[in-house]
């Protein structure tokens, strides 16, 4: 039992060969059932037409191969945008337009901002602050979000209008990817404000 190694599925004789096999039988049926009929083949045509079924199966082969190297690159593709969209792009911006303010909500905008900054794009790396200073408003119906110096403020209001514009683009990259019909969200007000 110590030397018994488990096979993949994708490491099997069967499951890597199949095609193959399956055009040897089919060669081997056509040149059997040419000497049974008494045909008269002469053993260049035999050569041309092996040469032509192993051309056409290794053509066939080959773009089975490109097509499903196209989907899994496609669906890498998707899964890199869907963990931009969820773990950067959404909840800043749900953060930033929601009135609905928890004790983590600041941690989780500085650690996104600190750990999850490899998501973002060009423009907003330029312009997005390295950590987030700012002091809670809690009165009913004011910014969640109030800044202490106007430049904080500003520098804000700036990375999360990139913030937005990064975000459509990256939904219309996703939209246009997976085939669905693109369906634009409106941009929110974002809920900052300066003392």
């Amino acid at each position: 039992m110590k030397n018994v190694k488990f096979i993949k599925k994708s490491e099997s004789v069967i499951g890597l060969w199949l095609p193959i096999l399956v055009i040897l039988i089919l060669f081997a049926f056509l040149v059997a059932e040419s000497v049974i009929m008494k045909d008269i083949i002469l053993s260049n045509s035999v050569v041309a037409l092996a040469t032509a079924i192993m051309a056409s199966a290794a053509l066939v082969t080959i773009l089975v191969s490109n097509r499903q190297v196209q989907l899994m690159a496609r669906q890498q593709r998707l899964k890199a945008i869907e963990d931009r969209l969820e773990k950067f792009y959404i909840p800043l911006i749900k953060a930033f337009s929601s009135y609905v303010y928890t004790a983590q909500t600041e941690d989780e905008i500085e650690t996104i901002i600190t750990c999850r900054r490899y998501l973002a794009g060009n423009n907003l790396l330029r312009v997005l602050p390295m950590h987030f200073k700012f002091k809670a408003d809690k009165i009913a119906g004011s910014a969640n979000w109030t800044f202490y110096a106007k430049e904080d403020f500003e520098q804000w209001k700036e990375a999360l209008d990139v913030l937005w514009e990064e975000f459509l683009e990256v939904l219309k990259e996703y939209y246009t990817l997976s085939g669905t019909e693109i369906s634009l969200p409106e941009k929110p007000d974002w809920l900052i404000g300066y003392k």
